[in-house]
């Protein structure tokens, strides 16, 4: 069977995390192998449960060791995957470059951000996408984008244009769904009546820009 072999910075709560848990849990056609830069987070012990092989190589936040990359290069070299997914920009670098080291030719970035700016975005961060940039005509064969805005923000920052793709989030249409039932039984637990409500679903941090809907 072929196999996928995912690198993720971290495994906590978080977009791309639960993508990334969906995608290995629902596709039964290939193996997915799944290596954490961090720790467990949140979905280690799922992924796991659900079958699937997870590695964690503990390295500290916001820090690169010489161990972590050289256990990272050993798994590569032991699972031999066909094709390496990376998420996130510490995972595209560091991912990405250990797999052509490890001789793994088809590299997958992804990208789950739609906007870089010192004032929502970390410095490193914006550092880390900034060399991502340099070095894209070479290191992946495709750059997988979240939204056509984060594919029009990276090809305005010097990522490779000829290799950005948009594959949009995937939801489940039978799990989020209108639910007449739910309505009623919401309505009655906040004591609103029918009155209008406007909701949004998504962390509290300035990326998800809830000034601008309450703005709106």
């Amino acid at each position: 069977m072929s196999c996928i072999f995912h690198v993720i910075s971290g495994l906590n709560d978080g977009g791309a995390e639960v993508v990334l848990y969906r995608l290995c849990t629902s596709d039964k056609t290939v193996k997915h192998y799944v290596v954490s830069l961090m720790d467990d987070g949140k979905y280690g012990s799922l992924l796991r449960s659900a079958g699937v092989q997870v590695s964690c190589l503990s390295m500290p936040r916001g820090r690169v060791t010489a161990s972590g990359l050289w256990q990272l290069w050993q798994l590569l070299r032991q699972v031999r995957p066909q094709v390496v997914q990376t998420w996130m920009y510490h995972a595209d670098l560091i991912g990405g470059v250990i797999a052509r080291l490890a001789g793994v030719k088809r590299v997958f970035w992804g990208i789950h951000h739609t906007m870089l700016d010192t004032e929502r975005s970390k410095r490193s961060t914006i550092w880390v996408a900034r060399l991502c940039a340099r070095i894209s005509s070479g290191v992946p064969s495709t750059i997988i984008c979240c939204a056509q805005k984060a594919l029009e923000v990276h090809r305005d920052l010097g990522y490779a244009a000829d290799k950005l793709q948009v594959i949009s989030n995937g939801y489940d249409l039978v799990r989020f769904c209108i639910d007449g039932e739910a309505r009623v039984r919401l309505r009655a637990d906040w004591s609103v009546g029918d009155r209008w409500l406007i909701g949004m679903v998504g962390r509290f941090d300035p990326l998800k820009d809830h000034e601008n809907l309450l703005n709106a």
